[in-house]
């Protein structure tokens, strides 16, 4: 991965606030802007969250081995059958 350097302007208080806190958790400045920008666009980035959701949504309903479809289809259809007979 490449790197490019960013200028930003702070106020002093909030950088030494950051930088602060960044050494405590053993971190330097450029470390906890790279993860909150990062955070920041996973968050707004559209296709990164429909393929979340997708990946989500595959995982609640727990898909089915395709080698079974023939036998479930079967017992899907016998219970329908069942209950009209009821």
């Amino acid at each position: 991965m490449t790197t490019s350097q960013v200028l930003i302007k702070l106020p002093s208080n909030l950088k030494n606030k950051v930088k602060t806190i960044a050494q405590k958790e053993g971190k330097n400045l450029s470390v906890v802007i790279r993860e909150l920008l990062e955070k920041y666009v996973k968050e707004r980035d559209m296709e990164n969250y429909i393929d979340d959701l997708w990946r989500k949504i595959g995982e609640e309903l727990n898909p089915v081995d395709e080698s079974r479809m023939d036998e479930l289809i079967h017992l899907i259809r016998k219970e329908k059958n069942v209950k009209s007979c009821d």
